[in-house]
């Protein structure tokens, strides 16, 4: 085979070395600093066959379906007003999940909708502010949920679907919205 293109990202607190495929077939290797250029070329060699099969997934998937771009204002103007949104849809849901969470952020995040540290605080990306409600609730559950379970298992799935049967759907419709 022959050797591909990509560009190494490098971060002091990463601990493995990570591929991916973006937009138009593009490799990213994320890696610690103290790997090695030798080391990321050996793993990028060995992972070179499902490179190709995500590059070609990547390019049929954006040729089938285009995601649609979601119309928002910018951050300085629904910020605060994400803020209240997200707030209040919190407290509703954790009446049920009575579940413990430090601090709620609200950032221009480019690539997710919200996130969870290991310490309890959630992160949500001000354009939630423009979803449709449901996909909206659909995002705060999935983050309340992540201070109780920090992976994706089978018992984080059933906590979300206690408040959200329908929550494969929505992440589905999610999935269709550019950030």
């Amino acid at each position: 085979m022959k050797s591909l293109p990509y560009t190494i990202r490098r971060y002091t607190r990463s601990k493995y070395i990570r591929i991916s495929v973006g937009e138009g077939g593009k490799v990213l290797v994320s890696a610690p600093k103290r790997v090695s250029l030798k080391e990321i070329n050996r793993f990028v060699e060995s992972r070179q066959e499902w490179i190709v099969k995500a590059q070609d997934e990547m390019v049929a998937h954006t040729k089938k379906e285009k995601r649609k771009k979601l119309p928002c204002p910018p951050l300085a103007s629904c910020k605060a007003r994400a803020k209240k949104l997200i707030n209040d849809r919190l407290k509703f849901y954790n009446e049920y999940y009575n579940f413990e969470y430090k601090r709620i952020s609200i950032r221009n995040q480019k690539t997710r909708w919200g996130s969870c540290s290991s310490t309890g605080c959630l992160s949500f990306s001000y354009k939630l502010f423009c979803l449709p409600p449901e996909l909206c609730d659909y995002v705060v559950v999935h983050e309340l949920c992540h201070t109780k379970e920090m992976n994706h298992s089978q018992r984080f799935w059933d906590l979300v679907a206690k408040t959200m049967p329908d929550h494969k759907q929505r992440r589905a419709k999610l999935r269709k919205i550019r950030i």
